[in-house]
């Protein structure tokens, strides 16, 4: 009778330590979330081939809106895993007039606060995209990529503007004020059903 029991006890712990395993297994891939690497090579393998031509013509359209539009549309993941977009004041132009891009650069920068939840949300999660537009024209394109925040001060003042003296009045050294960069991983120019979304590099 004793070594029933202790049979039926082995096996009852034996189930309750599978049980345990199974939940930590499960727990572990509900939890998991695909790194910035994974999901770059995942984007890697779903861009669309153009032509030299038709590339040099989404180039064209784009760097067009990046230098004259006043406002882009910034969109970052949130802490809920929600996209959250705000309009922001397009430094583009300045930056390369202060030769702090390359002219045919399709990467920018933005300014903000150190405190703001965009902030948060870029430490949390990289991922981001820009949306710029040209209602006048219809034209429109999608820049996604990844944002860094700056701290070096060479970059901060390339960013600076007086105008920003408003707000920030210890100018770029001011311990609210940052800058963060977009490198931009993919184009797509919106022009209806079928629009390709190009990789610009890996």
């Amino acid at each position: 009778m004793q070594g029933k029991n202790y049979k039926t006890g082995r096996i009852t712990i034996t189930k309750i330590v599978l049980f345990l395993l199974f939940l930590a297994l499960l727990t572990f891939q509900l939890c998991r979330q695909p790194t910035t690497k994974d999901n770059l090579s995942i984007l890697e393998e779903q861009y669309t081939d153009v032509s030299d031509v038709e590339y040099s013509g989404m180039e064209n359209i784009t760097l067009d809106l990046l230098k004259n539009q006043p406002l882009v549309t910034l969109v970052t993941i949130n802490l809920y895993g929600y996209p959250e977009a705000r309009v922001m004041g397009n430094l583009y132009p300045q930056l390369i007039a202060k030769k702090a891009l390359d002219a045919n650069s399709l990467d920018t920068y933005f300014a903000g606060n150190i405190h703001t939840d965009k902030v948060k949300h870029i430490r949390n999660n990289p991922k981001a995209s820009v949306y710029i537009s040209d209602n006048a024209t219809f034209k429109a394109v999608t820049l996604t990529g990844t944002l860094t925040i700056i701290e070096n001060k060479r970059d901060k003042e390339a960013v600076w503007d007086d105008r920003f003296l408003g707000i920030y009045p210890g100018g770029p050294g001011d311990t609210n004020f940052c800058c963060f960069k977009f490198d931009a991983r993919t184009l797509k120019i919106h022009r209806g059903a079928g629009s390709p979304t190009v990789l610009i590099k890996k």
